[in-house]
């Protein structure tokens, strides 16, 4: 079972080629560069990031459903409808800026004394200034493409999504998850997980950050699932606790001896961009804080493609990609990984190799993060023959 995962970067959060040559991604060249390097590498998962509104997920449906079915989950907007009527307002405001400053331009490009009509207010500095203001009034009063508006209205729970193969992969359905009301215990695995600690982004209050967790299996080996754990932790001191909280979760699949998840166990396999380093608090607390005396194991770390097309010690953000530099200023880094917990319950999973994927595609980047993509071979529970799959 090979597995990606990629932050997709939805854009700056006023994004517009006006500003920093960052088209918006829905109907953008970048997108479709993403559709056909996710095709030419065709892994049997694909967990994505940043799935901010309908639009980006519409887009890819369209865009690799021939061959995948995916999973989201849905949510009810924060202050969705006051967020619509502000944005909008504020849209107005800048177009009535614009159109005002834009009136003295004319005046005194016409005028035979200049003089007559100043630069109107002070606060604007320039003409391409009252271009700018003009382009984000209409943006934001007829258009789709500012990313704060689709960003704080999304309905996509937790901005993640996981597609899969159709014809390797199916979805796991636990006997539990058909009475939900009935079993209390299956809401607390598969769906989306809200991270109990939102501070240091005040974004965050409207779109709560998070990860989802998706039970797979491969066609060919019903009843022994492998649990897929999106994540996309927050950029700052809060990681340790959103850390937590996903091994929190993870350990009650994997522990055997938990009485109230009896017959959930399965592998899992954690991903996403968790926006720490490798050396961080968070991450070691990742690997060290397994359960029952089980490892959660680095991928990258355990069987690191050596190619020389690799990033240096496997970095997912680098300043030679002109779609990082300038968000965030900071040296080359590893922030997305993939994390595997072999279960022997579950017959047990093995590392085949991770490599460092999604950099480019014909010469042109396709996000401000690198895709991470390992391979497992899945072996059967133990109740069933001893083999295994990849």
């Amino acid at each position: 079972m090979s597995i990606l995962s990629f932050n997709v970067f939805v854009g700056s959060p006023f994004s517009s080629f006006l500003r920093d040559g960052t088209p918006p991604l829905v109907g953008s060249r970048r997108i479709k560069d993403q559709f056909a390097a996710i095709m030419k590498l065709r892994p049997d998962v694909v967990a994505l990031q940043e799935i901010y509104f309908e639009g980006i997920e519409k887009a890819y449906i369209k865009g690799l459903g021939a061959e995948y079915d995916y999973r989201v989950y849905r949510r009810t907007p924060r202050l969705g409808a006051i967020c619509f009527v502000l944005i909008h307002i504020f849209g107005a405001a800048f177009l009535w800026a614009a159109m005002k400053a834009g009136v003295f331009i004319l005046l005194r490009a016409f005028s035979d004394d200049a003089s007559k009509f100043p630069r109107a207010e002070p606060w604007i500095m320039s003409e391409w200034d009252y271009l700018y203001f003009f382009a984000m009034g209409i943006f934001a009063l007829f258009g789709r493409t500012i990313t704060i508006l689709v960003f704080l209205r999304g309905r996509v729970n937790t901005a993640n999504m996981i597609m899969f193969r159709r014809d390797r992969i199916e979805e796991f359905h636990h006997p539990a998850l058909k009475d939900r009301e009935k079993n209390p215990n299956a809401s607390k695995i598969v769906g989306a997980h809200i991270f109990h600690e939102q501070s240091g982004d005040f974004l965050n209050w409207f779109r709560p950050r998070g990860f989802i967790i998706l039970p797979l299996q491969l066609r060919e080996y019903p009843g022994n699932p492998v649990y897929v754990v999106d994540c996309h932790c927050s950029l700052g001191s809060q990681q340790l606790r959103q850390v937590q909280q996903i091994v929190g979760v993870t350990d009650r699949i994997c522990r055997s001896t938990d009485e109230d998840f009896e017959g959930w166990e399965g592998n899992v396999v954690i991903l996403g961009d968790t926006n720490a380093v490798g050396e961080s608090e968070p991450m070691k607390y990742m690997i060290n804080q397994a359960a029952d005396g089980g490892r959660t194991i680095d991928a990258w770390l355990e069987m690191p493609d050596k190619g020389d097309d690799q990033p240096t010690g496997g970095a997912t953000w680098t300043n030679e990609n002109h779609l990082a530099v300038g968000w965030h200023r900071l040296p080359d880094h590893r922030s997305d990984y993939i994390f595997y917990r072999s279960n022997a319950m579950a017959g047990g999973m093995q590392n085949l190799g991770c490599s460092i994927v999604m950099q480019s595609h014909e010469g042109r980047r396709l996000s401000d993060h690198y895709g991470v993509i390992a391979k497992f071979r899945i072996e059967e529970a133990r109740s069933s023959a001893a083999k295994g799959a990849v």
